[in-house]
This record gives structure tokens, sequence and C-alpha cells, in this order.
């Protein structure tokens, strides 16, 4: 497991959200497929395509695209998967241009009452300029999923 203390934090991506939801409802929207694409990516983009074989050592591939129709790969594979409660995954770029390094994903679901507090950390960022774009992404996605799992 990471230890927190010792990651560099300019490389570290940590977004915190609440969902009027069950950890049950918001582990599906990131483990389901039909429930994956129905969410990913900011606001206005869809996902043109997805493959999720989720099972640790499962891959999982995806393409976002833009309202202007640019495409973004992304890619990974599964390293921990505790229904409901927590996601570990890495996070590369998959257009194959080499962009950006691999990350890991860590998600812990957490019941709040009949609530979800999502803690999500993204870790090892090449540069504080990918983290922070990808802050914005995540926002934006994020607010999608709430729409998602709040429905």
């Amino acid at each position: 497991m990471e230890n927190p203390t010792k990651k560099d934090q300019s490389k570290v991506l940590e977004i915190v959200e609440l969902f009027d939801a069950t950890p049950e409802r918001v582990f599906k929207a990131w483990t389901n497929r039909k429930d994956f694409v129905s969410w990913y990516g900011p606001e206005g983009f869809t996902v043109p395509f997805c493959e999720m074989d989720v099972r640790v050592g499962g891959a999982w591939r995806a393409c976002i695209k833009s309202p202007h129709g640019d495409e973004y790969w992304m890619q990974g594979k599964y390293i921990e998967i505790t229904s409901p409660s927590r996601l570990v995954f890495t996070y590369e770029d998959g257009s194959g241009k080499g962009l950006m390094g691999a990350t890991f994903v860590t998600i812990t679901f957490n019941k709040i009452g009949n609530k979800t507090e999502m803690v999500f950390r993204q870790t090892d960022f090449p540069t504080t300029e990918l983290r922070d774009a990808h802050y914005g992404g995540w926002s934006s996605a994020f607010e999608c999923l709430r729409e998602f799992v709040e429905a």
C-alpha cells in the first residue's frame, strides 16, 4: 500500500465528494460498463468506446469524445477491487503517444448515514501541470457522476 506521507504532494491529486447514494451504487457506477459510460468524462463528453475487465489484473480502456470531436484515450489495469469500499487501478494515456506515464488511482467509498463519501486519489503525476489539468476534468466528471447516481 502507498504511504501518503512519503508521496510528493505536488504529484498527488485528491478530490473528496459526498453523494446522496449508497456506496454500492457509487461503486457500481465505477465498475459496471453500462453505468460507467453513462457518466464518465467531463460535462458534454461522450464515451464512444469502453472495455472493462473488472477483476484484479484485468484491464480497462476507454475513449472520451469532446463536443468538438476531439478524442482522448486512456487505459489501465485493476489492482484492487473490494466491493463496495475500495477500487485501485492504474491510469495512463491510451493514445500510444506516451503523453503521461502510469498514475495510480485509489478510490474509497465511505458510508456516512445514507450518503457516500468518495475519496479519489490519483498519484505519481510526472508534473504539477498534468495533475492540475486532471483536476478540472475529474471535477466535471464527478458532477456527471453525481447526476447519474442521485437520479
